[in-house]
């Protein structure tokens, strides 16, 4: 489906109680922020979920910029150019990288289709309540958790 107004450039959700923040891109704001709103099952990083638990949505404010007929190149270069200027606190990644073109799986279209049933009337579950993980899942997470943001 596509949607006409909103098109591609970065966004940076801005923690206003702090000043701290996160910044993405995307060629399709519409889909990038509707996938944002989904708290409990988002797909962004870590901290800016821990964030947004710990000030509230309403601590945040979503700031757009909107580059008319974006590119991927484009966008991809300006959230850079944000990444090494401003260092944003929020962000895990500070490389911009884009998954536009990745071949998903069925295991993962199967865990996007499941994120987005909110939108067919189905509950999400409790905070808390998710996926039970093993101990050497813990463990990755736990490794992945710790040290350096940047890759060397």
């Amino acid at each position: 489906m596509k949607h006409s107004g909103l098109t591609g450039g970065i966004y940076l959700w801005v923690n206003q109680t702090n000043g701290k923040f996160f910044v993405g891109s995307t060629l399709c704001f519409y889909d990038r922020i509707l996938s944002d709103f989904y708290l409990s099952k988002i797909t962004i990083n870590s901290i800016l979920l821990n964030g947004f638990n710990k000030y509230g949505f309403s601590a945040f404010t979503l700031v757009l910029f909107i580059i008319p007929n974006a590119n991927k190149e484009g966008v991809l270069k300006l959230e850079q150019f944000v990444l090494d200027t401003w260092k944003p606190e929020y962000n895990i990644q500070l490389n911009a990288i884009s998954s536009a073109g990745r071949i998903l799986s069925v295991e993962h279209k199967n865990k996007i289709a499941f994120a987005r049933e909110p939108l067919a009337g189905v509950p999400m579950p409790p905070q808390g309540e998710g996926s039970i993980h093993t101990e050497e899942t813990k463990a990755k997470i736990a490794a992945s958790l710790t040290g350096d943001r940047s890759p060397s």
